[in-house]
């Protein structure tokens, strides 16, 4: 997996594995990735969108905070972006100056990651086929997911706690079952 390369912990993804694999053997049927397993009941179904959505919102959360640690840009509130208003001059930040900008940026990566192959994977389990419309189909509807929640700030909010909230209750949902 290319995941472990980049040095997400065990911790995190096991679950999210664990959780495709049962969901792979309570429906007693081997796995073909060419084709999506038509006898999915609608739990299976669930959780295999699920679990699809958290381990693309741990990659994706993985490469904003990366992103985050080398951004040129301040994070919203800190000295140098009140600086950088003053002046009206845009001054780019030093890598690993502003680790306050991880977390905005992880959440955002994660969550678009997330939204584009949930979409894509729903699409393709009830087309019963994995093709390029499933991703085109992902791409419109990150689109209007990106339209609608990060217009305003408000909306932006409330989206990082949506998020948080969804995360929290799939991870604890892979972890119990």
């Amino acid at each position: 997996f290319f995941f472990f390369s980049f040095g997400v912990s065990a911790f995190e993804v096991i679950p999210v594995v664990r959780l495709q694999h049962d969901v792979l053997t309570r429906s007693r049927m081997p796995f073909d990735p060419s084709r999506t397993n038509p006898r999915l009941s609608s739990s299976q179904y669930i959780s295999l969108v699920c679990s699809e959505g958290v381990y693309w919102f741990l990659s994706g959360a993985l490469y904003g905070g990366v992103w985050g640690l080398v951004t040129p840009f301040h994070h919203p509130g800190t000295a140098g972006a009140m600086m950088e208003t003053k002046m009206g001059k845009f001054k780019p930040a030093l890598p690993f100056s502003s680790p306050r900008s991880v977390g905005a940026n992880a959440s955002f990566f994660g969550s678009i990651v997330a939204i584009q192959r949930m979409s894509s994977k729903s699409l393709e389990l009830a087309r019963q086929s994995e093709d390029q419309y499933n991703d085109l189909f992902g791409f419109f509807v990150t689109f209007a997911y990106y339209r609608t929640f990060f217009s305003s700030t408000r909306r932006y909010l409330l989206h990082n706690r949506a998020i948080g909230a969804g995360f929290t209750f799939t991870l604890a949902y892979s972890m119990l079952s």
